[in-house]
This record gives C-alpha cells, sequence and structure tokens, in this order.
C-alpha cells in the first residue's frame, strides 16, 4: 500500500527555438463538426485544418497553465508525419492520429492535448 509521487517543475511557454515532440498516444483532433469537414476536404485542406487544431490544442493548454500570449507573440505549429488511425472511444469508431509537432514553444512532458487528453489521448513526448 505505498504510493510514489514525483514532483517535477517544467519550464513552460513560447521559446526562440524549434522543439520536437512525438504523440506517444493517439491524438483525437476532431469534433463531430469539424469532422464533416476534415472528411470534404483535399489532402492540403485536411493538414491546414489539423495545424489549425493543434494549435488551438496546444493554446488551451498554455491558458489552462495561466500562460497567454501577448499581442506580439504568435504561436507557432507544424505537424509532421501525420499518420489517421481509427480507434474505438465509448463504442464509437473515432478516427485519431499519430504525429510529430514542431512548436516555438517548451511543453511538459508527456502532457495531454485535445479531445479526452485526461483519458490518457494526445500524450507529448519530447524529442
Amino acid at each position: 500500500l505505498n504510493k510514489n509521487i514525483d514532483a517535477n517543475v517544467y519550464k513552460i511557454g513560447l521559446t526562440e527555438q524549434l522543439n520536437f515532440y512525438r504523440f506517444e498516444t493517439l491524438w483525437m483532433a476532431l469534433n463531430q463538426d469539424n469532422h464533416r469537414k476534415y472528411m470534404s476536404y483535399e489532402p492540403a485542406q485536411q493538414a491546414d485544418q489539423l495545424r489549425g487544431i493543434a494549435t488551438q490544442h496546444i493554446l488551451k493548454m498554455l491558458d489552462a497553465c495561466g500562460l497567454r500570449l501577448q499581442p506580439d507573440e504568435r504561436l507557432m505549429v507544424a505537424l509532421q508525419r501525420v499518420r489517421p488511425t481509427e480507434t474505438m472511444f465509448k463504442n464509437q469508431r473515432m478516427l485519431a492520429f499519430g504525429a510529430e509537432i514542431v512548436v516555438n514553444a517548451e511543453l511538459p512532458n508527456l502532457v495531454g492535448i485535445g479531445k479526452s487528453a485526461a483519458r490518457g489521448f494526445g500524450t507529448l513526448r519530447k524529442l
């Protein structure tokens, strides 16, 4: 009946250099509305949509940590090696993604972003 708690301090926020992360677990990027749009788009539009969603997910995570961008600051996000995959979630087939992210921000290792991050989806690991 032992428990171990690790306390870590992470630097978080915008950086001058680019940082590389990989999704260790599937990223659930799409809700019902943007799933329909995603399926109707050409590949280039799909990539743009996912990049925009990833940007919003990271901004929400930063906001939850009490960090808000100044008007002159800009979060830059690029997705690489995106792999769409079907997964089951609550007895429903869902489209999820494996990918790598390049971002001008320092994020905590093993932070989760996106839908159902609290359930283990969208976990990022720094490369």
